[in-house]
């Protein structure tokens, strides 16, 4: 079912380690491990029926390359991306298989983060490009693999609108940075020559037939099983919302906290759309409560019902998002200078552009604005971000990101 796929360039030590990670998997009955090393004058050998070492005797042109050559030696029709300084976690293979199974006909599964590891030791739970992405080979048939060795990896995930599936299961990968060796995305953009010279030039020039032993040179497993969770993900999953990390969360209290760790140390003023929802009605308002020692927060919903959610210093606007006066009336009420605005709502792209157009003038200087869940059917995203955009509204940022970009923070 799955091959990993793992190119490498003289760097023997890490690609070991890699190996180890593929072995210590519950390895599915049709499962592989495809190396790829186009270093002429190495040949690394390892006899193991799941490992396959292809020493290739000419050097690809760039990483890109590389890659679009290797995923054509794999065997299987789904091909795991693992990088030689990266690892699979214990459970890898198996939730991968487990996703693909019982969620058939996407293109891309990955998961919705990795344990990001700096110098060999557990640092946070993270996002990026590659966390632990599976292509399919159709998929990798149909797409024109990018002339780059550094941010392919974006281009050939993103660029090509292809189906997406995120796991909702424990994240398949380590990612590695630090351990004295270069990173190619940490060279900023040059071109594919500077990077091939600059990898002859730092990493390991031994020749000849290297016979690998596949270890761990650290208790990587140990670290991730004792991960902890910051203070807001721990609300979020106590209360149960699906901005945490339980089975049916989007994690994106993992960015939040990073987001919002600074503005929980003083007295915010904070306005949510949408608290009603039937599944976890009036959670999110618990967790912001909560989260922010000193807050002043309003929700503002269309269900009548969410009135129910007022205490304190938690207030409840009815009203339709849609609805320029009825957002006005909200502001009138509770008045303006927001350090925070969260879009929950209804996740229509023109409601959601009408909120944003009304709302955003009431935000503080330095305030934030956060639009939730763009993988909404309901959204067209490109005609929505160009609405947003087009109102030039002055903002110190504006972005996508979140795993596969599932919020917009504007600043």
């Amino acid at each position: 079912m799955i091959s990993v796929l793992t190119i490498t360039y003289k760097r023997h030590h890490l690609l070991e380690e890699a190996i180890q990670s593929f072995l210590k998997q519950e390895l599915p009955p049709e499962s592989e491990m495809v190396i790829i090393n186009d270093n002429a004058e190495v040949d690394y050998i390892f006899d193991h029926p799941r490992v396959r070492i292809i020493n290739h005797k000419e050097r690809f042109p760039s990483i890109s390359a590389k890659l679009e050559w290797g995923y054509k030696q794999c065997k299987y029709d789904y091909i795991y991306r693992l990088d030689d300084d990266d690892l699979l976690t214990p459970w890898a293979l198996k939730n991968a298989s487990v996703d693909i199974e019982t969620n058939p006909g996407f293109e891309i599964y990955r998961s919705e983060g990795m344990y990001f590891f700096m110098n060999n030791k557990f640092d946070k739970e993270s996002s990026n490009v590659n966390n632990g992405n599976i292509y399919t080979k159709a998929y990798l048939n149909r797409i024109k693999f990018p002339d780059k060795s550094g941010d392919e990896d974006a281009d050939i995930t993103f660029a090509h609108k292809a189906t997406i599936y995120e796991s909702k299961l424990k994240h398949t990968m380590i990612y590695r940075w630090g351990m004295n060796t270069f990173h190619i995305s940490g060279l900023g953009q040059v071109s594919n020559q500077v990077i091939l010279d600059h990898a002859d030039k730092v990493l390991n020039n031994t020749t000849g037939d290297i016979h690998l032993n596949p270890h761990f040179d650290n208790d990587y497993y140990s670290q991730i099983r004792k991960t902890p969770i910051n203070r807001l993900t721990e609300i979020a999953n106590r209360i149960g919302t699906d901005k945490g990390t339980m089975d049916y969360g989007h994690h994106y209290t993992i960015f939040y906290h990073e987001l919002l760790d600074e503005l929980s140390k003083r007295h915010v003023k904070m306005l949510e759309i949408g608290v009603a929802d039937p599944r976890f009605p009036g959670a999110s308002l618990e967790m912001w409560n909560e989260y922010f020692p000193d807050i002043e927060l309003i929700g503002y919903d269309i269900n009548s019902q969410a009135k129910e959610f007022e205490k304190n210093n938690v207030s409840v606007f009815i009203g339709d998002q849609n609805n320029p006066e009825h957002l006005e009336e909200c502001i009138k009420t509770y008045g303006a200078d927001y350090d925070l605005i969260v879009d929950d709502g209804s996740h229509y792209g023109e409601h959601i552009v009408t909120s944003f157009k009304t709302l955003y003038p009431y935000l503080k200087e330095g305030g934030i604005y956060i639009i939730e869940d763009l993988h909404a059917a309901q959204l067209d995203e490109h005609k929505m971000i160009a609405e947003i955009k087009a109102l030039n509204y002055p903002c110190k940022d504006f972005y996508q990101t979140h795993h596969n970009k599932l919020l917009i923070i504007v600043k």
